[in-house]
């Protein structure tokens, strides 16, 4: 028995490389990285070696384990071993001799419409019961029966024997805003998968059916982590455009609304954090450009406003001014009461 290794380059190797090729079974990868844990004796005797034969340098034990592990994976396999992106994480612990598995996680790049409204984009916890279920939630353990979210991620979970998915989206609509068009850009976090190489036509086919009409996703492709800062950071900035049916509380000349049309294109915004997100929000002063305002008269006081603008923008509040933290606001300008009867997001820039 060696006295450096105390013997674990022999049956412990072995036995925990076989434990690891049967849990692999489970699991779809093409590449791989093995990493262990030894005891600390092992190092230390190593360490102390090395210091006795005035050895400066020396591949350490734990990476001839990885090697040999490797090698024997791969042969029994077939499959790759990536030291920078492995599809999977083999850790060989022999303080337990126990073996321990870690997925990496899988990125899914996506548009999603929302087709109705009363569906909000992130799953709401029941403020009570905090998701534990309660009678407040109706024992949902949530505030609404479901959401985007859940409707894009829960298919994918399924699809990919995820453990739980992350969703990532290029900023948020209110609960009772639609979003048309071109839809939102999103991305799905994946984690610990044991599927990796689904068909995601397939998997967007699957979601909208039994979204039942709610939802719709299309251009459902595989990307990576750097995506969902791109995502957040372009939210900010790129451009959006509205659709909103405004209803004034007196009868506007249509000169007025031309003149309004005209004011606002080209126009920078000064808004506060609005009143309804202040419990959630830092109250800040933003700076938001509307590139342009097209306006029509409908009937009965009521008019429809098609909105250009930067991400990040309040849209409602731009209408209604929310007392004064949003200015110039149309209910400054037209000095009438406004209320926004209905919101639609029509385009998100890619």
């Amino acid at each position: 028995k060696c006295e450096l290794c105390e013997g674990l380059l022999d049956e412990p190797l072995h036995d925990l490389t076989q434990k690891a090729l049967s849990l692999l079974k489970d699991y779809e990868f093409n590449t791989f990285l093995v990493g262990c844990k030894v005891p600390g004796s092992i190092i230390e005797k190593e360490d102390i070696l090395r210091s006795y034969a005035e050895i400066e340098w020396g591949e350490s034990i734990k990476r001839e384990i990885n090697r040999e592990a490797g090698s024997i994976i791969t042969l029994k396999t077939g499959k790759s071993v990536n030291f920078q992106r492995p599809d999977i994480l083999i850790v060989l612990n022999f303080h337990t001799m126990d073996v321990e598995l870690k997925p990496s996680p899988i990125f899914i790049y996506g548009r999603y419409r929302k087709l109705v409204r009363g569906i909000p984009q992130s799953k709401w916890l029941c403020p009570r019961c905090r998701g534990k279920g309660c009678e407040e939630c109706n024992w949902l353990g949530k505030r609404y029966p479901t959401s985007v979210e859940e409707l894009i991620t829960e298919p994918m979970i399924k699809a990919f024997k995820a453990l739980k998915a992350k969703f990532h989206g290029a900023g948020r609509e209110d609960i009772d805003v639609r979003v048309l068009g071109s839809g939102r850009p999103f991305v799905v976090e994946l984690i610990e998968p044991k599927k990796r190489f689904i068909d995601l036509k397939d998997l967007q086919n699957e979601i909208n059916s039994q979204s039942q009409g709610q939802i719709e996703v299309d251009n459902l492709m595989y990307t990576g982590r750097s995506t969902i800062g791109l995502l957040k950071l372009s939210a900010k900035i790129k451009e959006k455009t509205y659709r909103a049916l405004i209803e004034a509380e007196e009868e506007i000349p249509e000169e007025r609304l031309k003149a309004l049309s005209k004011y606002f294109s080209g126009l920078t915004i000064r808004q506060r954090t609005p009143t309804r997100v202040l419990h959630r929000r830092a109250d800040k002063l933003r700076l938001k450009k509307v590139y342009e305002v097209k306006l029509t008269d409908v009937k009965n006081k009521v008019f429809e406003a098609t909105i250009r603008c930067q991400g990040g923008l309040y849209v409602k509040e731009l209408i209604h001014g929310d007392n004064g933290r949003t200015t110039p606001s149309f209910q400054e300008f037209l000095g009438t009461k406004l209320k926004v009867l209905e919101l639609d997001v029509i385009d998100v820039e890619g």
